[in-house]
């Protein structure tokens, strides 16, 4: 995994036994968890505006504030209510959103999952758009590049996405995309990638995305 460092010296014997140059340890000499972390911003400040009294019956000001696009779910907001005593809005969108739901398709065969891949993509090249396919992991994202090089679905530039540290796919990627592009990635790889489509792109439907997998969560 790109950027990981072992403990208990696992790192700097890995990296003897392949010749590299030996980085130093990283030792820990205090902790602090989130919750004891997030804690201290909700001592007693007279100058602070005070919320409701929590399970202890004490009053305290609340200035804790952040912003959040991933826990907008309701356990998610339980469970931010009762560990850090704070309450949860909702921000309204900026401009108006354009989300499509083309609905679920579960195929029997791995053959009529390259057809309806191939399918997909083939409608919306001629459409003049973007498609984004994102595979459960990096050979599957090999493999659904592979199929479409051999498949005429219409695609003038097909871009292999499966490493985020990739610097070529990333430049490739930086500037303005056109129409007619096939990015194949995964959801770890694609995170973090700011993708500009051209007004063209944009009047004929903006960017399609296929999940290529069944995902394990909600």
């Amino acid at each position: 995994q790109f950027q990981t460092q072992l403990g208990d010296c696992v790192h700097q014997f890995l990296q003897m036994r392949h010749g590299l140059p030996v980085t130093g340890e990283t030792l820990m000499t205090n902790y602090l968890s989130n919750v004891m972390f997030f804690a201290a911003y909700t001592q007693h400040d007279p100058c602070a505006p005070e919320v409701e009294a929590a399970d202890d019956g004490i009053r305290r000001p609340n200035r804790i504030f952040g912003l959040t696009g991933t826990l907008g779910g309701k356990r998610e907001r339980e469970m931010l209510r009762d560990i850090y005593k704070v309450s949860v809005v909702d921000v309204p969108r900026f401009c108006e959103r354009r989300f499509l739901d083309f609905g679920k398709r579960v195929c029997a065969t791995r053959r009529e999952w390259k057809y309806a891949l191939s399918e997909s993509v083939r409608n919306h090249m001629v459409r003049g758009g973007v498609v984004l396919i994102l595979g459960e992991t990096i050979e599957s994202a090999k493999q659904i590049s592979a199929h479409l090089e051999q498949t005429e679905c219409g695609c003038a530039w097909l871009v292999p996405h499966v490493r985020s540290d990739n610097d070529m796919t990333a430049a490739k990627l930086g500037g303005t995309i056109g129409a007619g592009t096939v990015i194949v990635s995964t959801n770890l790889a694609g995170r973090g990638t700011d993708l500009a489509l051209t007004t063209d792109v944009e009047n004929s439907g903006g960017l399609h995305v296929i999940v290529a997998f069944l995902p394990a969560n909600e």
